[in-house]
């Protein structure tokens, strides 16, 4: 992502209001572009599988705004750890969610989107009495950015409300203001 981007131009006003009196961090003004441009996908990913956080405990951008740590809080015990980090010198690009429960323990693995039709492994472990068991899943090899839009084409020919709503997208918003809101 080009730092110039986010300090000049259409945007700059925007990322202005967001950052408020900390318009002047070049940190937080790459670390905000990192979460609207790039990071959104990841809490796509946290409100479908989790649904809406209660809030944001903890939020860290660091390596001039290339590495993101949140800590977010949901009902009950239940914590979610997102960790983004650009890293432009390694060649295999990594994206994994990994849920962890006292018995029970679901990890799954999105390849790169440059390549085509490459599997989403879902590994699924647990244990029964002394037993431990593994289970790996491949739930299709079809191109997920190609279903993406081929899903969207089709609520726009039918007219049929697509799965994330303009609603959902100003929640997400909020939710980015708030990790701004929180770093440190």
């Amino acid at each position: 992502m080009q730092r110039e981007g986010l300090s000049e131009g259409a945007l700059a006003p925007l990322v202005d209001e967001a950052l408020g009196p900390r318009r002047g961090e070049p940190r937080l003004r790459l670390g905000y572009g990192q979460l609207t441009i790039s990071l959104i996908h990841q809490i796509y990913m946290m409100y479908g599988f989790l649904g809406e956080p209660l809030g944001v405990s903890c939020a860290e951008i660091w390596r001039d705004g290339l590495s993101v740590h949140l800590l977010v809080e949901y009902p009950g015990s239940l914590r979610c750890s997102l960790d983004w980090h650009f890293l432009s010198h390694l060649k295999d690009y990594r994206e994994e969610y990994c849920f962890y429960g006292n018995f029970q323990r679901v990890t799954m693995q999105l390849p790169s989107p440059y390549f085509l039709n490459f599997p989403s492994p879902v590994t699924v472990q647990g244990c029964e009495g002394e037993l431990a068991w593994e289970k790996k899943v491949i739930v299709s090899y079809e191109e997920a950015f190609r279903l993406e839009l081929l899903a969207f084409q089709d609520s726009v020919r039918r007219r049929k409300q697509p799965a994330t709503t303009v609603y959902d997208a100003l929640k997400h918003a909020r939710f980015i203001q708030e990790v701004i809101d929180k770093v440190r």
